[in-house]
């Protein structure tokens, strides 16, 4: 135990804010398992998931989680509903993917090669140049 005052404090309030953040996540863990047990039964419902996505929610706004992390949590929810199964994990499955985006498109996914870009580069150089030039009068 800590003989300085501000240090007695500062322990008092830890262990209060200890406590509270155990509770929010405990509540949030409860949640979730409750949600997965029912996707597993197949009696997951819209009012479940509002549930368990507020107590993730709750969470991050408490400071308890990061929201990256409340962002995930909530991520793999929304994807076991509509799959129904654990295997969801968005690490298992690909985000984008014509099963669960109508709107995919895999020719958004390559990336031009290097010298197209480098070529429009040169191509929009050329222009403002040009432009540039016509606009000043000396």
């Amino acid at each position: 135990m800590p003989n300085i005052k501000s240090a007695i404090k500062r322990v008092k309030v830890t262990e209060k804010k200890n406590l509270r953040n155990r509770m929010i996540k405990s509540a949030m863990k409860t949640q979730i398992k409750k949600f997965e047990t029912a996707v597993s039964a197949n009696e997951a419902d819209v009012k479940l998931l509002s549930a368990t996505q507020g107590a993730v929610d709750k969470a991050a706004a408490k400071g308890v989680i990061h929201k990256n992390a409340a962002n995930r949590k909530r991520k793999v929810t929304q994807m076991q509903t509509k799959k129904g199964t654990r295997s969801a994990f968005p690490f298992s499955v690909p985000l984008k993917s014509p099963d669960i985006c109508p709107h995919f498109n895999k020719s958004r996914l390559k990336k031009p090669h290097i010298s197209t870009i480098m070529d429009k580069g040169k191509q929009d150089n050329r222009s403002n140049a040009d432009h540039w030039s016509d606009s000043i009068d000396v």
